[in-house]
């Protein structure tokens, strides 16, 4: 579920660049084949998801559980701005299978 929202969130956040790269102009949004607001739709949706299935694992994990989704929606920011971006990428792994 996890990895679902942090995919559809990079493609809905890179939108704009993926057009005019020619390695990633053929992806979906850049593409024409989806439209970005139900993609951001769709981020929206499984991350509350997450949450209200992380409740029935226990109370730590759900207060817990921003933490988590805001490191993996944040991997997709760190790209811009930083070469360490994939020290967050295996944070996120980390996060994702504790």
């Amino acid at each position: 579920m996890q990895s679902q929202t942090a995919m559809g969130f990079n493609r809905y956040l890179d939108r704009n660049i993926d057009i005019l790269n020619p390695r990633t102009e053929a992806r979906e949004i850049p593409a024409g084949f989806l439209n970005p607001k139900p993609v951001l739709l769709f981020v929206i949706l499984n991350s509350i998801l997450f949450i209200v299935t992380i409740w029935f694992i226990n109370s730590l994990c759900f207060y817990l559980s921003p933490v988590a989704l805001f490191v993996i929606l944040f991997y997709s920011y760190t790209k811009r701005f930083t070469p360490l971006c994939h020290f967050v990428l295996r944070a996120c792994w980390e996060i994702r299978f504790t």
